[in-house]
């Protein structure tokens, strides 16, 4: 049984001949049932039921449309008719079993179709799931490289903190030893202070006191100076290390205003054994006995232009340059601050290779001095550094200054080393100082 639906085209042919006789006022060839009709553009479910009847009924009606099929399908400029409508309005023999055959061509077409355009659709969309998916790994990609980036920020950070740590640790300890210079200055500044308003120091005493004055000047200038170096040393630090890490410790910016207060105690202090010096002075000029103090060398330490202060990198490498310049290295004290984690032998060997290249880039004189008698078969073929091992039983810092003192008051110098009692007694005798770590800085 053909379905009214497979047969639309040719029920709404019909109705479309009908109303087409219509307009032509042959309207009494119309079949009666079909004028109803006559004035629908599309046929429902009912019309196309309600027009089959009619052409099913009237066999004048339904050969006169198949004749007018056949003549279209056989002019020229005419389209071929549809094969299911003239076989089922020419009915010839056999014409339900083509009319199957027609119908089922027809489906499996269709399912063809469909299934093209279901494949062409299904591989767009895989198109579109394999853009997506690249889309999703270039994020990945962006999100780890995103992940490694912040991991290493962290890491940063951590390390950032750390070095906050570790400078507030070195000014707490700098902040106390120049509090406790200050305090001995104070108590004994003022001790000389009120003996001499008193007036109850003999002659020979107030010599006496005036050397320890003038001791005690030298070594509270000494801690001054290092007191400053500190300071400038901290606040340098403060304002690399990020806020973040200041916030994680806030104690290196409290710590650090401390040493500023520290540096003005000594400051003070220092004007208070300035002024005992000046009353012993006073009083031993009115009594003619002022003895001469001890001749002192009369080098004078290289100025540091540019307002800079203390030993940092740019002073080690503006010391190096002056002309005619002589750099005394404490060897041992270098090489363990440089290169601690290795023996003994590397470190010097590491010392000297930088150190040449001081003297490649800069044309510096230097003088290396090491701890004992030399080593035992080490040798070197090095021509551009001077390598001294001191004598057996003197230590390299008494070399130093041996070498210090016999070298002209004309001669610059820089001794390079962070032991505080050589760098005191060698800025005695007129040389420049720097400690081992910025020089260690400035070289690399």
């Amino acid at each position: 049984m053909i379905a009214d639906e497979q047969l639309r085209d040719v029920l709404e042919f019909a109705l479309a001949a009908a109303q087409e006789m219509g307009r032509l006022k042959m309207r009494e060839a119309v079949p009666r049932p079909l004028q109803p009709l006559l004035k629908f553009k599309r046929l429902n479910r009912a019309g196309l039921a309600a027009v089959r009847r009619v052409i099913e009924e009237d066999e004048a009606f339904r050969e006169a449309l198949h004749q007018g099929l056949v003549a279209g399908q056989e002019r020229e400029d005419g389209e071929g008719a549809d094969a299911v409508a003239i076989l089922w309005l020419g009915r010839p023999e056999g014409w339900e079993d083509e009319i199957a055959k027609v119908l089922a061509a027809e489906a499996e077409q269709k399912r063809v179709d469909r299934l093209a355009i279901e494949e062409r659709s299904a591989s767009k969309r895989l198109e579109a799931a394999d853009k997506h998916v690249e889309r999703l790994r270039a994020e990945l990609a962006d999100a780890q490289a995103a992940l490694v980036s912040e991991r290493s920020r962290h890491t940063a950070a951590e390390q950032r903190s750390d070095l906050a740590e570790r400078a507030r640790a070195a000014v707490e300890r700098q902040l106390e030893e120049a509090r406790s210079e200050t305090r001995r200055a104070k108590q004994q500044a003022e001790a000389a202070h009120d003996e001499t308003s008193n007036q109850r120091l003999a002659a020979g005493g107030e010599a006496a006191s005036r050397q320890h004055l003038e001791a005690e000047n030298e070594r509270l200038a000494l801690r001054l100076e290092e007191a400053l170096r500190a300071r400038v040393e901290a606040e340098a630090i403060g304002q690399h290390v990020p806020r973040a890490a200041q916030r994680v410790d806030p104690a290196l910016p409290v710590a650090t205003e401390a040493l500023r207060d520290a540096v003005k105690e000594l400051s003070a202090a220092t004007m208070l054994v300035n002024s005992a010096i000046s009353e012993l002075t006073a009083r031993e000029a009115e009594r003619g006995t002022r003895q001469r103090p001890a001749r002192r060398a009369q080098r004078v330490p290289v100025p540091i232009p540019g307002g800079r202060y203390g030993d940092d990198a740019e002073v080690v490498r503006f010391l190096a340059g002056v002309p005619n310049v002589i750099v005394i290295v404490d060897g041992y004290n270098v090489a363990k601050t440089g290169w601690p984690d290795v023996e003994l032998a590397m470190q010097r060997d590491r010392l000297l290779e930088a150190l040449e290249n001081l003297v490649r880039r800069a044309g510096t004189r230097i003088r290396v001095v090491f701890d004992g008698a030399e080593v035992v078969g080490w040798t070197t073929a090095r021509r551009l550094v001077n390598v001294q091992f001191s004598e057996a039983g003197v230590i390299a810092d008494d070399t130093i200054r041996d070498i210090v003192s016999a070298l002209p008051d004309e001669q610059p110098i820089v001794v390079v080393s962070s032991d505080r009692e050589l760098v005191a007694s060698v800025r005695l005798l007129g040389a420049n100082t720097v400690g081992s770590a910025p020089f260690l800085v400035a070289i690399r």
